[in-house]
């Protein structure tokens, strides 16, 4: 059975990196298999962009192929109206049929189902309920929120093994998050999100997009700002990182 992710952070002295796919970039690799690059990351995620449950479905047999064909777990999307607490055991007998067993919780920009969980602490809190240990749970974080440490802390006493963080633009916002939760005693395996080999044209994306703040040191150099941030965040003592996927431009 593929490893549920939450062991590889087990080891703290090994780095832990993993990189976001697409349903193209899946359809990438079952077709040509891992590129140089991609050798390096211990596991991978699956963007959920469906408008419907058909299209979820399709995702998760998707995911089933990816880890079979490759040997490498995936962390598939997981959003609020993605599942019911009608649905629940349903979902929960499905993925156990294809060998799932690791989600990332998310709040969605889209709303399959209206019925679906309110709040990621409510999926969360009903998925380790119902699995326990048997499955790995994620959540995310935006290092820059006022209730950042609020955040982390719900979330893992809802369930989440790890949290991964927005994209960083900046090493600052997660060394004081990681800082703060320390202070607090709360131990908390935080995985710092970022992007790799930026362009200008992402961050333009980026900023248009989701509405993000960038940092103009980052957009006048991304690549050179970003392998920055990234050292400066190992020297801080993070050793996990997971890398969003954009569109190319």
């Amino acid at each position: 059975m593929i490893q549920k992710i939450s062991d590889t952070y087990l080891d703290n002295t090994q780095v832990v990196l993993s990189n976001e796919l697409t349903k193209k970039g899946v359809g990438t690799i079952l077709e040509n298999g891992f590129s140089a690059s991609q050798e390096k990351y211990d596991f991978f995620s699956l963007v959920n962009q469906g408008d419907s449950q058909a299209e979820f479905d399709e995702l998760l047999i998707l995911a089933k192929e990816f880890q079979e064909r490759t040997k490498r777990p995936i962390l598939v999307h997981l959003r609020l109206g993605d599942v019911t607490p009608y649905t629940l055991l349903d979902f929960i007998e499905k993925t156990r049929k294809l060998g799932l067993q690791n989600f990332l919780v998310l709040s969605g920009d889209k709303r399959v189902n209206e019925q679906g969980f309110y709040t990621v602490e409510d999926l969360l809190r009903a998925l380790r309920k119902e699995l326990g240990g048997r499955v790995t749970l994620a959540a995310t974080v935006n290092p820059a929120d006022p209730t950042a440490v609020e955040k982390v802390e719900s979330r893992q006493s809802a369930g989440a093994d790890f949290l991964i963080s927005q994209i960083s633009f900046d090493s600052q916002p997660l060394m004081d998050l990681k800082k703060e939760l320390e202070q607090d005693g709360l131990k908390v395996q935080l995985v710092a999100g970022m992007l790799n080999q930026p362009t200008i044209g992402q961050i333009q994306w980026v900023e248009k997009t989701f509405g993000l703040r960038v940092p103009l040191a980052y957009k006048e150099n991304p690549k050179k700002v970003n392998r920055t941030v990234e050292k400066s965040l190992q020297i801080a003592g993070f050793s996990a990182f997971h890398f969003f996927t954009l569109p190319n431009f």
